[in-house]
C-alpha cells in the first residue's frame, strides 16, 4: 500500500511515519495540498491522511485530492477539530481521524483502506463472474450496485453496508468430498440465503461459496447489525443446514460498511 500524508505539523508527520514504517508501508508527506496535487499525478497512491487546515471548501478538497490520483482512493481527514468530522464525511472523505492519530487508529484506517480496495478488486474482476439465477444477482451486475453505493455515500454521507457469507472450510471439504458435493452444498446455502432474505436486500454471488447482501436504505446503523444477527442465528446450525455432509460445514460471516471499509461484524458459525 502506497501512503501519501498531508499535514503541516512536522513533528505529527514523523510520528505517523514511523509508525507506518513500522507496519510495513513507506509513507510520503507534504506540507502543502498544492505539492500533493503536484506528485499525485505523477505517483498514484492507496491512502492519503491529510489535515484540511485551513477549514475551507471540503468537497472541492476532497475531489481534488481524487481526481488527481485518477484511481479509487481512501481518503481519511486528520483534524483536532471534532466539529468538521460530519463535513467532510458528507463532502466524500472514507473516514475521521481525531489528532494526534493514535498508533491503534492508524492500524484500523489502514486496514480499512485495505478491505476496501480488495474488495473493489475483487468485485470488479471480469474474469471470474457468476450468473444470475434462483433470485441470485450476477456478481458483475452486484459490482455497478456497490460501485453505485459508495459514490452516494462519497457524495452524500449516505452509508451502505454489505453482509458476506461464505464457506470457509470450502476448499477442505471439496478436496474430501470432491467438488460436486462441495458445490452441492454451496448451492443448498445460496437457496436458503434466497429464502430467508428481505425482498429489498440485495443476493449476489461474488466467489465459490461466498455470497454478499447488500443493504439498501439504511437509517440507522443497528438496522444492518440486527439482519446480520438475523442470518446468524437462522443459519446457526450448519450441521442441520447441511444435515447430509459427511464432514462440518463452518460459515463465516463479515459485515463491511461502505464507505470506510470498516469491518463492523466478524462471526463464525461452526458444526459439529
Amino acid at each position: 500500500m502506497k501512503v501519501m500524508i498531508i499535514d503541516s505539523d512536522e513533528a505529527h508527520v514523523r510520528q505517523l511515519q514511523k509508525r507506518l514504517s513500522a507496519m510495513g508501508y513507506d509513507a510520503v508527506s507534504f506540507s502543502h495540498r498544492e505539492e500533493a496535487l503536484a506528485s499525485l499525478s505523477e505517483s498514484r497512491v492507496d491512502l492519503i491522511l491529510f489535515d484540511p487546515a485551513p477549514l475551507a471548501m471540503p468537497k472541492q478538497i476532497v475531489a481534488a485530492l481524487k481526481d488527481a490520483n485518477l484511481k479509487s482512493c481512501y481518503v481519511a481527514v486528520m483534524s483536532t477539530n471534532e466539529d468538521i468530522e460530519s463535513v467532510y464525511l458528507e463532502s466524500g472523505a472514507h473516514f475521521f481521524l481525531s489528532k494526534p492519530v493514535s498508533e491503534s487508529a492508524l492500524e484500523g484506517v489502514v486496514l480499512n483502506a485495505t478491505n476496501l480496495g480488495s474488495l473493489r478488486q475483487k468485485l470488479s474482476d471480469t474474469k471470474k463472474d457468476f450468473p444470475s439465477g434462483g433470485g441470485i444477482l450476477a456478481k458483475s451486475a452486484y459490482n455497478e450496485l456497490f460501485i453505485s453505493s459508495i459514490d452516494r455515500a462519497e457524495r452524500r454521507g449516505e452509508k451502505t453496508y454489505t453482509l458476506f457469507i461464505s464457506i470457509s472450510n470450502f476448499k477442505s471439504i471439496s478436496a474430501e468430498l470432491g467438488a460436486y458435493k462441495a458445490n452441492e452444498i454451496s448451492a443448498q446455502l445460496a437457496h436458503e440465503l434466497s429464502t430467508i432474505r428481505r425482498q429489498s436486500d440485495i443476493l449476489s454471488q461474488t466467489d465459490v461459496a461466498e455470497y454478499a447482501i447488500l443493504f439498501f436504505g439504511v437509517e440507522d446503523s443497528t438496522e444492518p447489525k440486527e439482519a446480520t444477527a438475523r442470518f446468524v442465528a437462522q443459519l446457526s446450525d450448519p450441521a442441520s443446514l447441511f444435515g447430509d455432509s459427511e464432514i462440518p460445514v463452518d460459515l463465516a460471516f463479515d459485515l463491511i460498511e461502505l464507505p470506510t471499509g470498516l469491518c463492523c461484524i466478524s462471526e463464525t458459525s461452526v458444526s459439529n
